[in-house]
């Protein structure tokens, strides 16, 4: 058998925490009791280690502390700019709403 490249092991180390994360966000799923800000740290958890959005990459990002009218829930910013948001929001919202 042949010896593990680099790029296999990237692969191999993306595919266990896709598969992680995937596992978490049906537990989530399952839960009646689960809360929008449960989703919102999911969601932060697959910016960071599954899409490379973390420190180290030049990115932050920085969840809504509290609720509140027009405000998104996760922002991610390079450079100090807003580069895109991220909003949560359960089954059956009004959209047209925000």
């Amino acid at each position: 058998m042949s010896k593990e490249t680099k790029e296999d092991r990237i692969v191999r180390n993306i595919f266990d925490q896709v598969s992680e994360h995937l596992h978490e966000i049906k537990n989530l799923e399952s839960n009646p009791n689960t809360k929008e800000s449960d989703i919102e740290r999911w969601a932060i958890t697959v910016l960071k280690s599954c899409l490379g959005y973390s420190v180290t990459n030049g990115y932050s990002l920085t969840s809504q502390e509290q609720k509140g009218k027009m405000r998104p829930d996760i922002v991610v910013y390079k450079e100090n700019q807003p580069i895109f948001v991220v909003e949560v929001k359960k089954l059956g919202f009004d959209l047209s709403k925000i």
